[in-house]
């Protein structure tokens, strides 16, 4: 889902209507996850390192659009990177290749 601003509503839609889209065939996930993902993380991508637990931010992650969210499946930090089927290998290549990840 995403929210619709006002200044691009269309004249049939009402400001910060909300508009459902089923995008599963265009998105693919990435989950940086464990005791040193914020660490990695930080190191990554400083926007990312700072959405709230249980938040999400669009943000550019290493140059690629990202939705972040910052969830917890087993108690330790976690990510999810949803990003465009057509940026998911740059994006993988890109955290893989940074000095962080070594």
């Amino acid at each position: 889902w995403r929210r619709v601003p006002s200044r691009i509503a269309q004249p049939n839609q009402q400001a910060d209507a909300v508009e459902i889209a089923d995008v599963t065939d265009a998105t693919e996930i990435l989950q940086i996850a464990g005791g040193a993902a914020a660490a990695l993380v930080s190191e990554l991508c400083a926007d990312a390192a700072a959405i709230p637990f249980l938040q999400m931010r669009e943000i550019d992650f290493l140059g690629v659009p990202a939705a972040v969210f910052r969830i917890s499946f087993t108690g330790e930090p976690g990510y999810e990177l949803h990003v465009s089927v057509d940026d998911v290998a740059t994006l993988w290549e890109r955290i893989w290749a940074h000095p962080a990840a070594a």
